[in-house]
């Protein structure tokens, strides 16, 4: 053995020292990140958790809200009447925002009635559009695709394989890759009209990506009584279709219903100056609440999401009976 022997073999040491160290740091290191990551998805899990019950909660004080302004005013139009002096406010289907704070939370809610677009479901869907036909009458070439669209949902929900003029089947959504339709039933949900080619024409979302031209389809063997569209929630677009209106038409109306919600100012008195227009409106939408609502819940000081809600309602509704036609967030 030489005189250099026991310095190398310190000097290895040393180094396979170091590096388990180094290794331990790393581990420890790691070990710490993962801990903290844990215990910050574990903190945001909790956080969601609280605020979905959070947002449950301030639904169902708005449905509790609702019907107590039921119980106490069973005149359910609305003209803009004002129906009491007293200092209460008022919780109607009129889309209006109303403030509520509830364990330390503040929430904006928004009622509007279900009945604010056409109604689709069933077995002849497309005779929901039959407005859209008497619009473009004089436009052969718009008229052409909307009746088009109108072969294509028919056969979308017929149960037969029989085509009618310019309409798809089957196979024809096979060749589109959109198997397993057409439905041949029912539709379950007012977004199918969007998978039915040329339907984007005629089916238009609301700032909140919702269709609020047609009206939510209840569950399977679920009732929904029928009904005119309500004037306060329906979309200026579908006002202006059904009653066939101008732009600067559109723009009265628009001033109407927000003179109706706003300034209390009833519907005559809003459209006093336009008697036809005031008989088109009256003629193909309503001014009383269906009985169906359907709850908008967003927090109100920071972004997140809203929780929407459609749900019959009535003055002596027991909590056990609540049952939802739409539960959605976005």
């Amino acid at each position: 053995m030489t005189a250099d022997q026991p310095t190398n073999q310190a000097g290895v040491a040393l180094i396979a020292v170091l590096g388990v160290l180094s290794l331990l740091a790393l581990l420890t290191a790691t070990v710490a990140a993962v801990s903290q990551t844990q215990r910050l998805r574990t903190a945001t899990l909790t956080g969601g958790a609280a605020s979905v019950y959070a947002d449950e909660s301030a639904a169902k004080l708005a449905i509790w809200l609702l019907m107590s302004d039921k119980a106490q005013f069973s005149d359910r139009t609305l003209n803009g009447k004002v129906e009491t002096d007293l200092a209460v406010e008022r919780y109607l289907a009129d889309g209006r925002p109303h403030e509520l704070e509830l364990n330390g939370r503040k929430y904006t809610v928004r009622i509007y009635d279900m009945f604010s677009g056409i109604t689709v479901s069933g077995a002849n869907p497309e005779n929901a559009f039959g407005y859209l036909s008497r619009r473009y009458a004089d436009d052969p070439a718009r008229l052409d695709k909307l009746e088009t669209f109108k072969n294509r949902l028919a056969d979308y929900v017929d149960a037969d394989d029989l085509i009618r003029l310019n309409s798809i089947e089957r196979t024809d959504y096979d060749c589109r890759g959109m198997r397993p339709l057409p439905r041949n039933g029912a539709m379950q949900y007012r977004e199918e009209l969007l998978w039915i080619p040329g339907g984007e024409e005629f089916i238009l979302g609301d700032g909140k990506g919702i269709l609020s031209m047609i009206n939510p389809i209840p569950e399977p063997g679920g009732y929904l009584p029928g009904g005119k569209p309500n004037l306060l929630c329906a979309p200026p677009e579908l006002i202006r279709d059904k009653c066939d209106l101008t732009p600067s038409e559109v723009e009265i109306v628009k001033e109407g219903v927000r003179q109706i919600k706003d300034d209390g100012v009833t519907f005559d008195d809003a459209f006093m100056q336009y008697a036809g227009m005031r008989e088109r409106l009256k003629q193909e939408f309503s001014l009383t609440e269906s009985g169906t609502y359907t709850i908008m819940v967003s927090p109100a000081e920071s972004a997140g999401r809203t929780l929407i809600i459609t749900l019959p309602v009535s003055a002596n509704l027991p909590p056990e009976k609540i049952k939802f036609l739409q539960h959605q967030w976005l």
